[in-house]
Order: structure tokens, then sequence, then C-alpha cells
């Protein structure tokens, strides 16, 4: 049972959650009715947490070579910091930005909250 779970877990964070970045910023692109000043929150927080997607990618590249390594290395560590911290002020963003119409209204804060939990999750295992 626990083992379908983490599996599930892993397909969200592997699948999901780049196919949702995918599909915001082709929302983003077709809609061009959107002033830029209400979009402004929620297109911050959107590109944060595709920036801190793109760190746990290389993050998840990085660590794949390393597999086994007891001591954890400070430069990882470091980049779980960051990545959270990108995630963290995107959350606090989206929040702001899910009170305007747009089109990344609701993909702002489920993008930054997903990479927030990967961040976690990949910390806690270090």
């Amino acid at each position: 049972m626990i083992t379908v779970i983490l599996v599930l877990i892993e397909i969200g964070f592997y699948v999901a959650v780049p196919a949702g970045l995918v599909w915001g910023w082709i929302r983003l692109l077709k809609n061009r009715q959107s002033r830029l000043t209400f979009l402004a929150p929620s297109l911050a927080a959107f590109t944060l947490g595709t920036l801190s997607a793109m760190l746990a990618i290389g993050a998840t590249l990085l660590t794949g070579d390393a597999a086994g390594v007891a001591v954890p290395d400070p430069s990882l560590l470091r980049l779980y910091r960051m990545g959270a911290l990108l995630s963290f002020t995107g959350i606090v963003l989206a929040v702001v930005g899910v009170w305007r119409p747009g089109p990344l209204r609701w993909h702002a804060p489920a993008c930054a909250m997903a990479t927030l939990i990967f961040w976690l999750v990949a910390a806690s295992g270090e």
C-alpha cells in the first residue's frame, strides 16, 4: 500500500507538475486579453514556481549519480533551500493573484505549492 502511494506521488511530481506548467504557459500565451497589471502577482508566482521546478530538475539530475552517498552535500542543501524559498515566495504572490481574474489564477498557487512539497520531501530524504 505504501509503495502504491509513493509511486503516485512520484508520478505527480514528475508528470503532473511539468504538465501543469506547460499547460499554464500555453494558457498564458493564448490569452492576450488580460492586462499585465492584473496578471503581475500570478505571473510572478508562476514564474517563481517554474524556476523552482527547473531547479528541481537540475537537483534531481545532480543527485541521480550520487545515490547511496551517506553524507549530505552542502551545495545540494543550498539548492533545496533556494528551491523552497522560490516556492514559498511564489505561494505568497499566488495568494495575492488569486483575487484577480486571469489565466494563471489557479495555476500559480498549484505550481508553487507542488514545488514546495517537492522540496520538503527531497530535503526530508537527505
